[in-house]
This record gives structure tokens, C-alpha cells and sequence, in this order.
């Protein structure tokens, strides 16, 4: 339990901090970006939500699973994709902040059919609506979709999988020492994160046209590489703070037997 507990939390940890980081690359910024550059928009907008978080939130509420009952366009929005052939890949966000990761990923593949589909195929917008189409049409919003997207790819989704492969407890170490490991590097040089022929952690692959499309996208590069350092080095410290135990000097770190385990 205490297990399970912990790793809860690491990934939640990894949200938050996601979170923080995107706010303060937002704060050092020359112009407010996507919704929150237009004052029609200042009712969604938030000074305790970053604008990348608020566009996966708000995009997930109307075209998601489980949309927002009075914004939702869900049918349509099926509708729209049934005519190009495609499936939605959007889900739903309330409730449940790790799936940050996998939204933002969605996001950036339906990038031009959301802007398509507010602009020509529906006949009218609502304000929430409209504010989703102005934070799609947002490259500095997008640059953040591929950010995080990128470490669901390579980071977290791996490490999700991980878990629910119940992996045996006395050799979780040695994943959470190559992960710190990785973060590490990641800090400083992150191209092995836009490289789509570097396996994700664990050599776990996911493979989906999703991810394929983040590796796509060659324009402002370099903004997305900073965003990946910057998130790398805080995903570090939550490692180190909240999986402490199973790095070097850690009580679970390269333990014998369920026995040291238990009088650690």
C-alpha cells in the first residue's frame, strides 16, 4: 500500500511542477498567449492556471468523453472526425490531473482539425468554445502540447505502464535509478527526447499516430527544448524528494529480500 501511496504521489508531483514551470516560461513572456491575450476572454482566464493547462482543460470539457453539458460539442465533433476518416483521441480531463500528459499529446494531433472544425464546420460558437479555438490556433500553446506530450511518450506513459505490469518490488530501484538518470542528461541536453528513434524509458514503446506527430514538428524547435529542460530538471527534484528511498543510500535501494525490505 505504502507502495502504491508513493508512486501516486510521484506522479501527481509530476503534474503540479509541470504545472509551475509552465507558468513561470509563461510569465517570461513578451505577450500574453492564446485566450488570455483577448479581454473577451477574461472570464476563463486564470491567474492560478497556466494558459497551457487551461486550453487542455477546456478542450477536454468540450470535445472530451465526459464534456462540459452546457459547452459540449462532442457529437459533432465525432461527426467531424468520421468525415476525415479518423477517431477521436481526445478523453476527458476533470478529475484527473496526471492525464495532462496524454491530453496535451491528443491536443497537438488534432491541432488543425480542432481549428478546422470550430471555423468551418460549426455553425455557431459559444465564448468557451471559441476561447478552445483561440488557444488551438496559439504556436506557443502548441510548443507546450508537444512538451509535455514528448515526456508522456518517453517518461511518463512508460512509467504508467510499469506499474500496472506490477513490477517486483525489490527491483523498482533499479527503474527509478535509470529514471534519475535520464532526468538528469535530460536537464541539459534534451534532443534524445525529439528523437523519435530513442526507445522511451524502460524501452516501454507507444506506439499510435499521436506520438508519432509530435516528432513532427520542426518549427520553433528550440522553444520546445527549452520547455523539455526546464521540465526535466523539476521532474528531477520530485524524484529525488518523493522516491528517495529507492536511490543510492535509500532504504529499498538494491535490497536482498522482502525481510530487509520489511526492517528498513
Amino acid at each position: 500500500m505504502e507502495f502504491l501511496h508513493c508512486n501516486a504521489h510521484f506522479l501527481l508531483g509530476l503534474s503540479s511542477e509541470s504545472e509551475k514551470v509552465l507558468r513561470k516560461w509563461e510569465q517570461h513572456l513578451n505577450e500574453k498567449i492564446g485566450r488570455d491575450g483577448l479581454k473577451k476572454f477574461k472570464r476563463f482566464s486564470s491567474s492560478s492556471e497556466n494558459a497551457a493547462y487551461c486550453f487542455i482543460r477546456t478542450a477536454c470539457d468540450v470535445l472530451g468523453r465526459t464534456s462540459d453539458g452546457k459547452n459540449r460539442c462532442r457529437a459533432s465533433w465525432e461527426a467531424y472526425c468520421h468525415l476525415q476518416s479518423q477517431n477521436s483521441s481526445i478523453t476527458s480531463f476533470r478529475g484527473n490531473r496526471f492525464n495532462v500528459f496524454q491530453a496535451a499529446a491528443s491536443l497537438h494531433y488534432h491541432r488543425n482539425d480542432i481549428v478546422t472544425f470550430f471555423q468551418d464546420f460549426m455553425a455557431s460558437l459559444n465564448l468557451k468554445q471559441e476561447s478552445v479555438l483561440h488557444d488551438a490556433r496559439s504556436d506557443s500553446i502548441d510548443c507546450a502540447m508537444v512538451a509535455l506530450g514528448l515526456l508522456y511518450h518517453k517518461v511518463t506513459g512508460p512509467y504508467w505502464i510499469l506499474l500496472s505490469r506490477q513490477p517486483k518490488y525489490l527491483d523498482f530501484f533499479c527503474y527509478v535509478v535509470e529514471m534519475n538518470a535520464a532526468l538528469g542528461r535530460w536537464e541539459h541536453d534534451a534532443k534524445q527526447l525529439t528523437d523519435p528513434n530513442f526507445l522511451p524509458l524502460f524501452s516501454i514503446n507507444l506506439n499510435s499516430p499521436v506520438f508519432s506527430a509530435l516528432y513532427k514538428r520542426d518549427a520553433q524547435k528550440t522553444i520546445v527544448q527549452n520547455l523539455l529542460h526546464r521540465l526535466c530538471s523539476a521532474y528531477e527534484d520530485v524524484l529525488q524528494r518523493q522516491l528517495t528511498d529507492f536511490l543510492p543510500g535509500g532504504r529499498y535501494y538494491d535490497i536482498k529480500d522482502e525481510t530487509s525490505a520489511n526492517a528498513a
